[in-house]
């Protein structure tokens, strides 16, 4: 469905609100990874410290692929 379809179908209110909607989550979503990065890279270190001869899992965090 074309997205003046969309308008169409939602209208204009409901359809400029989702797009808000859509850009806070994907706001939102961008400052909790940010948020969640540096908590794993405080526990872990951390725990390397509190127990310097056990192994632990290191997460990866790729970089947001998002489109502008």
């Amino acid at each position: 469905m074309a997205s003046d379809q969309i308008v169409c179908v939602l209208g204009v209110d409901v359809t400029h609100k989702l797009k808000e909607i859509t850009a806070a989550l994907f706001k939102n979503i961008e400052e909790d990874l940010v948020s969640l990065r540096a908590a794993h890279d405080k526990l872990r270190s951390t725990m390397k410290l509190l127990y310097p001869n056990r192994k632990f899992i290191q997460a990866v965090f790729e970089e947001s692929r998002l489109v502008a």
